[in-house]
């Protein structure tokens, strides 16, 4: 009895016929059958991609950083745009004032609408990549975002505050540090 044995090999299920060899007559050379251990065979081939070329990988890491940075980008020169207030020197009607304020006012919102919505897009694009991974990536994205959020929000803020107040009191006590203050550049002193 001869049963079909696939393959699947990339081009297709190949049938081969088990328990025959090479003679064909189902025999192994000598008068005695052929003995069948096994009737079925059913095999799949798991072929792992090749690992990526590690300049192949930091060209596309690249690429993807410069869109990122340019689909980031525009969304914040309008938004920039839209809060952008010309400065009047000259006396301006109380008309052209209203108006003026009015038009602030529409740009205002509109800013604050579009800033909304992009950030919306950003946190459901950030969630849809961490739902659609596997759980151990899901752990792994949760604790980078984690250990990210808590060096933004509460460690560099109270380390910025710590080194700015530690300069600002040297400076007020002794002159040894002000060779330093003048390598410093000036935006870090603007608290504005």
């Amino acid at each position: 009895m001869a049963s079909a044995l696939f393959f699947e090999g990339g081009m297709g299920a190949v049938p081969v016929k088990a328990a025959e060899n090479t003679t064909g007559n189902g025999t192994n050379g000598s008068e005695a059958p052929a003995i069948d251990l096994m009737q079925e065979v059913t095999t799949t081939t798991t072929t792992e991609p090749p690992a990526p070329d590690p300049v192949v990988k930091m060209q596309r890491q690249i690429f993807v950083s410069v869109i990122s940075t340019v689909v980031g980008l525009i969304p914040a020169f309008i938004v920039g745009y839209l809060f952008k207030r010309k400065v009047h020197f000259e006396k301006v009607e109380e008309r052209e004032k209203r108006r003026l304020l009015q038009s602030w006012r529409w740009k205002r919102k509109v800013g604050y609408g579009i800033a909304m919505v992009y950030l919306l897009y950003c946190y459901y694009f950030l969630i849809m990549f961490a739902l659609n991974k596997p759980m151990d990536m899901q752990k792994d994205f949760t604790a980078s975002s984690s250990i990210n959020m808590v060096w933004k929000m509460l460690l560099k803020p109270v380390l910025v505050f710590a080194i700015i107040t530690l300069l600002i009191s040297a400076m007020r006590t002794t002159t040894l540090g002000d060779h330093l203050m003048y390598l410093l550049p000036l935006t870090l002193m603007d608290f504005s």
